[in-house]
């Protein structure tokens, strides 16, 4: 919900010239989901066990999963700055960026990455969870530069040069 509302106030303020409004709205939402979001994971890892035997208690399952949390919870927060530039640029009408990066997440970091990690150089599990977290992380820092160069404040649409066209057939 807060990177949705983030996306509305942006768009609001751009529509309306409010370019600064619209920068310090990215700023503060940034702010607020790595912050919840920091709460969030370090919660998440501190109750691991009790929120794991909710679900199982099968030791192997429980050791994988406590390997998965532990590893992949804390890219989390990339992957939300990841997904605060994916709606700016949708709110600012900059969505060719994103949209590579997002292809590239996935085709170019968390399948090979994964796929390195697991079974050619053989960490298994581990393996699979650090190369999606690196994906993460990695996509997350670049969503970041992006925000903080500005680019997406500007407008997109130029500003038509004429107002009105000329009467019935051109005269």
């Amino acid at each position: 919900p807060m990177v949705r509302a983030t996306g509305i106030v942006v768009a609001q303020s751009l529509g309306a010239g409010m370019i600064r409004r619209s920068r310090s709205t990215v700023l503060t939402g940034g702010l607020i989901i790595s912050g919840a979001t920091l709460v969030y994971v370090a919660l998440l890892l501190f109750l691991r066990d009790w929120f794991i035997s909710l679900f199982t208690t099968d030791p192997q399952v429980v050791a994988a999963a406590r390997n998965m949390l532990t590893i992949f919870a804390p890219s989390i927060i990339g992957f939300n700055m990841f997904m605060l530039a994916n709606v700016v640029a949708r709110s600012s009408g900059h969505t060719v960026f994103l949209s590579l990066l997002g292809i590239a997440r996935l085709w170019l970091l968390r399948i090979p990455l994964s796929w390195l990690l697991a079974y050619r150089l053989g960490f298994g599990n581990r393996g699979l969870w650090t190369g999606m977290a690196l994906s993460n992380y990695v996509i997350g820092v670049l969503a970041v530069a992006w925000l903080a160069r500005r680019d997406w404040a500007r407008a997109v649409i130029e500003e038509a040069k004429t107002v009105a066209t000329p009467g019935i057939g051109g005269k």
